[in-house]
């Protein structure tokens, strides 16, 4: 679910282009240079390595492009966060009101997931889905007597307290849904 159009991408009045297939919104080194009026990618690249130990792998990452003749190069891109810190090195005249644009972006999103945004049907107690983004892709209304527990955590309670004390069908059920659950 991907909360921010990418029509929506536009920065002093001219349009970023996100990298296309990919989920969410990537932004290449050249976009990113070209918003912080730099002279070319290669600029961002040099940010990018100086400051390398500060990005996640969630922040950028490099991707293989085709050009036209099917010439592949790879090129780096940074999901919005990983732009936002691109900026926070730069030290371009515009680099203090894109730091401010691209939060603009992340609130955006963050405010379209938020509980009050949500159909007023799942005001209520609700186990909530999310994509990688934090949008929301799925509920199920939950009743006073259930209780939501991973895999993980329910072994580690298990490890924790020794015994625990459960119908024997809802047990078989879990452990089976958790078994064809396995990659």
């Amino acid at each position: 679910m991907n909360i921010v159009a990418k029509s929506d991408l536009n920065f002093q009045g001219k349009a970023i282009v996100p990298v296309a297939g990919m989920s969410g919104i990537w932004l290449t080194s050249a976009e990113i240079a070209a918003a912080l009026q730099y002279k070319s990618a290669k600029s961002v690249t040099n940010l990018f390595n100086q400051n390398a130990d500060e990005f996640t792998g969630g922040m950028t990452k490099v991707i293989e492009s085709v050009t036209s003749g099917n010439y592949r190069k790879k090129v780096r891109v940074f999901s919005l966060r990983g732009a936002h810190l691109i900026a926070m090195f730069a030290r371009t005249p515009v680099a203090k009101e894109f730091r401010k644009w691209v939060l603009d972006i992340l609130d955006r999103g963050i405010e379209a997931t938020s509980v009050e945004n949500l159909p007023t049907e799942f005001h209520q107690r609700v186990m909530l889905y999310f994509d990688s983004k934090g949008g929301v892709i799925g509920t199920q209304p939950l009743t006073e007597d259930q209780v939501v527990m991973s895999f993980d955590g329910f072994v580690n309670l298990f490890r924790g307290k020794g015994w625990l004390v459960a119908p024997k069908e809802e047990v078989a059920k879990g452990l089976i849904g958790a078994i064809q659950s396995l990659p």
